[in-house]
């Protein structure tokens, strides 16, 4: 009885269960709409084709050419895997018990050649970016000594000239916002570097090696100087700073203001610098090393929906340039560098930018011995020499970014004509002698075409390849009938034009094997045409070895084999890079003596470059931090069997700092090894010692519209030289500097 009873019970629960049942897989199957749009971290822009997967699952869609995407995901915890080639990939949690919108920001990947140095900006996750250098420094210099790999020659207390693992001049590329500039100086006292100040410095982009073909072919690396642009997001700024150092009585004021209305923008800076003698260590002061300097920039821009256009100026003027290495100093330098350039985001819809830039820029610079006992030195005594150069370039920079589902393609189109002209009167202090007139570059021309194209691509989710070519034909002819009359005299021939036609090509694996740990391996084969100088220059004075040079027009450009790993590894609190590399240079480029003092520009069979460079950051709390760096090269040219010139020791750069909410303390040295591995013959060099010098620095907000900054350089007034300074012209002694800055 009691069992029927049950039986029947269950009867009547089956429906109930199977309607509970019923409901609890519908509830299950429910779907909720996801729409979201994937954007660029940087640009904001939308980015088109991104893939998007769910994980787990075989569900997935992609965005369309705004960015946009709609999903309809099951009630539950999701988690979404966003991927799209020249970023890194991004993942995205979400719990789905309705409808929602997301935004999806994604970060800029890709198998960058070139290291970002921000100079104003908030800390990022790269070790080069977190411990950004930012505007703690006192000049561009300053910035560009402490950048590993990056070494400075120094001439004087002013305007020192970069130098790429151990290669300079000709051999690397120095550019600013991407345009090409050439100095006037045939004695290098105008570095490109020295026409942007730090107030206008907003990152430095450095590619080390010949990989990174954008701007040029090199053989050595490219530095590009990003100078700041007009801000929409700031109706009106404005800021203004004074300084005082001590090793030198310098004295500077500089200032900088901001103002946008609508879709105008426009910012405005100034510099202002007057220096005396400087003090080397020990208290030496070294006479005739001042200089006063000038600088100012405007920029104007107006922008639409997708569209920018922006125009700039930068106007540099220095006077009474003291360079007690050399034989001269410069009475006047002046530069004008003006461009007009317009960016275009996401025009189609498989075209993430155009951007195209016209400019065009005059150097000009004048130098003379007036000032020096020229009845006491050794070459072309009882003489005064007067110099004067003067070079003008313009160009168009015009580049195409292409972008598919898991590729992008950059198409970049150079083009660019220079002209260089520089001379020189010997005046005898005997009246009855008469001057002598010497055309030291001939009204050089230079045309230059150019094409490159940068292709990346995602293998797999995890690797990526880049492959990068490009080809210039450059024309070089003479122009200064005297100059040219000159040359050709000296080789017996008549016919001095040229042309070259010169491909480079590299390509490169980054393999991200886990969330924190990535490898690069990187390898190119680069060329480098000789400089106007060492095609056409005539009877110039090298301080570096006391010989008189003379240009090849027969030159034959410099083709350079060289590879590199990188290893990299990152998490909240570490990042650390480490890297190796090989540059194997043939056609090498150097003077052989034809008759003393004379020498002339031959290519000497070939040089190599080894080393290795490596640095880490550690943060140990969120206000303190340790940056450690170094660097080692060795080089040899095998016709002279001597190591290439100016190539710097070991050097190792550690600096702690400490940031609070108002104020921060900064403890930086730099160890350098001795460099007794000479290059007599190219450079005559003599032995370096080692050195150690520590520096303070330190900030305190003393308002909100006030900073005061102070420090001391080279505590223990330690004398020094650095292997790349001519003729062992010491670095700066003990220096106490104070700035004080108001912004609004």
């Amino acid at each position: 009885m009691r069992r029927n009873i049950i039986e029947a019970d269950m009867k009547l629960l089956q429906p109930i269960i199977l309607i509970i049942m019923l409901n609890a897989a519908l509830q299950a199957q429910q779907r909720f709409t996801l729409s979201g749009k994937i954007i660029d971290a940087d640009t904001r822009e939308g980015i088109p084709y991104v893939n998007i997967l769910v994980e787990d699952t075989y569900e997935g869609t992609a965005s369309d050419s705004a960015g946009g995407f709609i999903l309809n995901l099951l009630q539950g915890r999701h988690t979404l895997k966003c991927m799209s080639m020249g970023y890194e990939m991004a993942r995205l949690t979400l719990d789905m018990r309705e409808s929602k919108t997301a935004v999806v920001m994604l970060k800029p990947h890709a198998i960058e050649f070139s290291e970002e140095i921000i100079i104003y900006g908030q800390p990022l996750q790269r070790a080069e970016e977190t411990y950004y250098l930012e505007n703690k420094l006192n000049t561009t210099d300053d910035v560009l000594e402490k950048i590993n790999g990056l070494s400075m020659i120094r001439r004087a207390n002013f305007a020192l000239e970069p130098s790429i693992r151990g290669l300079s001049a000709g051999q690397i590329n120095v550019l600013v916002d991407d345009m090409k500039i050439f100095g006037a100086c045939i004695d290098k006292m105008d570095p490109v570097t020295s026409y942007v100040e730090i107030d206008n410095l907003q990152k430095l982009d450095l590619a080390k090696g010949g990989f990174d073909m954008t701007y040029g072919q090199t053989i050595g690396g490219t530095l590009n100087l990003k100078t700041g642009r007009p801000e929409f997001n700031k109706p009106f700024s404005a800021g203004i700073e004074s300084g005082y150092e001590s090793v030198s009585d310098l004295r500077f004021l500089r200032g900088h203001s901001n103002w946008s209305k609508g879709q105008w923008a426009a910012r405005g800076s100034f510099s202002v610098k007057s220096a005396g003698d400087y003090y080397a260590g020990h208290r030496q002061r070294w006479s005739n090393s001042g200089f006063d300097k000038t600088n100012y920039k405007i920029d104007v821009s107006k922008k639409w929906a997708t569209q920018t256009l922006t125009m700039s100026y930068i106007g540099d003027v220095a006077e009474d340039i003291g360079y007690p290495a050399l034989l001269m100093d410069t009475r006047r330098a002046e530069a004008n560098i003006a461009g007009i350039e317009h960016a275009w985001n996401n025009p189609r819809a498989n075209i993430r930018s155009v951007k195209t830039k016209i400019y065009y820029n005059t150097i000009d610079h004048r130098m003379d011995d007036y000032d020096r006992d020229v009845t006491a030195r050794t070459f072309m005594p009882n003489m005064y020499m007067p110099m004067t150069g003067t070079t003008r370039t313009m160009g168009v920079l015009s580049e195409i970014n292409f972008t598919g589902e898991s590729q992008t393609l950059k198409i970049i189109g150079d083009v660019y004509a220079m002209k260089a002209f520089a001379d020189m009167t010997m005046e005898s202090l005997d009246p009855a002698a008469s001057p002598m007139y010497v055309v030291n570059l001939a009204d050089v021309r230079v045309q230059n075409y150019a094409i490159a194209l940068d292709y990346h691509r995602r293998l797999k989710t995890d690797l990526f390849w880049r492959s990068s070519v490009r080809a210039d034909f450059s024309r070089r002819t003479l122009h200064d009938r005297f100059g040219r009359r000159e040359l050709e005299g000296y080789w017996n021939r008549s016919g001095l034009n040229r042309s070259y036609f010169i491909a480079s090509a590299s390509t490169a694996f980054d393999y991200q094997f886990s969330v924190q740990h990535r490898l690069r391996w990187s390898l190119a084969r680069s060329i480098r045409l000789p400089s106007h100088q060492e095609n056409y220059g005539f009877y110039f004075y090298n301080v570096s070895d006391g010989f008189v040079y003379t240009g090849n027009p027969e030159l034959k450009p410099e083709i350079s084999y060289q590879t590199e790993v990188t290893f990299e590894s990152t998490n909240d609190r570490y990042a650390l890079k480490a890297n190796v590399f090989y540059n194997r240079i043939h056609n090498y480029i150097g003077g052989r003596i034809e008759e003393a003092p004379f020498k002339t520009y031959y290519n000497l069979s070939s040089a190599y470059i080894v080393g290795s460079e490596a640095s880490v950051y550690w943060g140990f709390t969120p206000s303190f931090g340790l940056m450690t760096s170094a660097n080692y090269k060795y080089s040899q040219i095998d016709a002279l069997d001597e190591p290439i010139p100016y190539m710097p020791p070991l050097e190792v750069i550690a600096s702690a700092r400490w940031t609070k909410k108002n104020y921060w303390l900064e403890l930086y040295g730099k160890i350098a090894a001795p460099q007794k591995r000479l290059a007599k013959i190219s450079a005559a060099e003599t032995v370096t010692d080692g050195f150690t010098i520590v520096n303070f620095r330190s900030g305190v907000k003393v308002r909100s519209f006030m900073e005061l900054q102070c420090g001391v350089e080279n505590i223990f007034d330690t004398l020094y030289h650095e292997h790349s300074s001519i003729n062992r012209l010491p670095g700066r002694g003990r220096n106490i500097y104070v700035t004080l800055a108001l912004k609004y």
